[in-house]
């Protein structure tokens, strides 16, 4: 008796497991629909015609990215966008990308190499070499890119044409993620995940004075009007994620800002190593959580929780159904069995569809409690080192974020 109402009460509790991840379907998909595809603008018949498109300055910060700046720079200049300037931003580089940048401009007069080889007191990360390539710029808007990129001939065209149908003068394009690495495909989908719960793209999306600011570095466009009236670069020179930041203050400006998929037109290769996978989405996820300890530790044990939690009680489950099918109730204990791999079924399917707009395997999703367990302790270390002042090195920088 007691095993067939223990087994009555799993069957309940995965019923509302798979109620949940239902939901969760549900708002993923909600959510994607307010991320629009920079590609649709080019169907619109008033975008097509080059005539009368905006001049715009394409300013690529550098600091050691030999391994991939060619392949960035390349990807620029094949661009069938005929206004355009490219500005190849070096900081700092003790590597071949001088020479490799230097080699483009050579090739294409439409490409300016601007070198600095020191630090300016108060300024980190990616905002002096930013700064320096903006003020070499002539053009009505501001195309920031990583070196860490590669572009669809067809992308800034799309952007430019986004930007003006959706009438935004702040937006960032989403990339198509490359996942080489086992570690990659294992946790990345589940850290953009978290960034997309902090910033969910219809909230992002929302006219201004509703919006949830955000930006991504990796390709921001920017009317140059608005940048200059929020100062530039030297408004968030300090900050410790400054595209997100500098979406703040466009936002606090009264401009329009606005995110949009890039999926097929827009690639990007962002970590090479596990540790730096580590301090890297770790950095994010800190200036994400406008570093606050608390949001941090809050969204690592949640991960925790369910990426962890969930798995062993699926176990349980099953091994409770075995021993109820053993013991008199093979029907209730094939029931249980059943919603048991309901849930499953679900969570895959759920995780499957994300995973796979990331660009991760379509296996990656079974190993979903692995990535959890890797991002929950990268956001929970990020909260830790928050609460103790540590610091750590990025991009040539040292960091010391103070907890909020």
């Amino acid at each position: 008796m007691l095993l067939e109402a223990a087994a009555w009460i799993l069957i309940v509790s995965m019923g509302v497991v798979v109620a949940l991840w239902t939901t969760a379907a549900v708002k993923m998909l909600r959510s994607q629909r307010g991320l629009p595809h920079v590609r649709t603008a080019l169907a619109d018949a008033s975008v097509r015609s080059r005539d009368g498109w905006p001049r715009v300055s394409v300013i690529v910060p550098v600091h050691n990215e030999e391994a991939l700046l060619d392949t960035c720079i390349h990807s620029i200049r094949a661009q069938d966008y005929a206004n355009l300037q490219i500005i190849i931003a070096l900081d700092r580089c003790e590597d071949a990308s001088p020479e490799i940048a230097r080699r483009h401009a050579d090739a294409d007069d439409r490409v300016t190499v601007t070198p600095n080889d020191s630090r300016r007191a108060g300024w980190r990360g990616k905002c002096l070499p930013m700064q320096i390539g903006s003020e070499q710029a002539d053009g009505g808007w501001l195309l920031f890119i990583d070196a860490d990129t590669e572009l669809d001939p067809t992308v800034v065209r799309a952007a430019v044409a986004t930007a003006g149908q959706r009438g935004v003068e702040m937006l960032s394009v989403l990339p198509e993620l490359r996942c080489r690495k086992l570690f990659e495909h294992i946790a990345q989908p589940v850290a953009s995940l978290i960034l997309m719960l902090l910033y969910p793209p219809h909230k992002v999306n929302r006219p201004n004075g509703q919006s949830r600011a955000f930006s991504l570095g990796a390709f921001t466009l920017l009317k140059r009007e608005r940048y200059d009236q929020v100062g530039g670069m030297s408004a968030v020179k300090d900050q410790f994620m400054e595209d997100i930041n500098l979406a703040r203050a466009v936002n606090a400006a009264g401009g329009e800002i606005g995110i949009a998929s890039g999926t097929g037109l827009f690639r990007c290769v962002m970590y090479d190593r596990l540790d730096e996978f580590v301090d890297g989405w770790k950095r994010i996820f800190i200036g994400a959580a406008h570093q606050r300890v608390g949001r941090l530790r809050k969204q690592g044990r949640r991960l925790m929780t369910i990426g962890l939690g969930l798995p062993a009680v699926q176990l349980v489950a099953l091994g409770f159904a075995w021993v109820v099918s053993q013991n008199g109730s093979p029907v209730l204990g094939s029931v249980l069995a059943g919603f048991v791999l309901l849930t499953v079924l679900s969570q895959y399917t759920v995780f499957a569809y994300f995973y796979k707009a990331v660009g991760a395997s379509l296996l990656a999703p079974l190993l979903f409690p692995v990535g959890s367990a890797m991002i929950g302790l990268i956001l929970l270390r990020g909260s830790s080192d928050l609460r103790h002042g540590r610091h750590f090195a990025w991009g040539g920088h040292d960091y010391a974020p103070e907890a909020r």
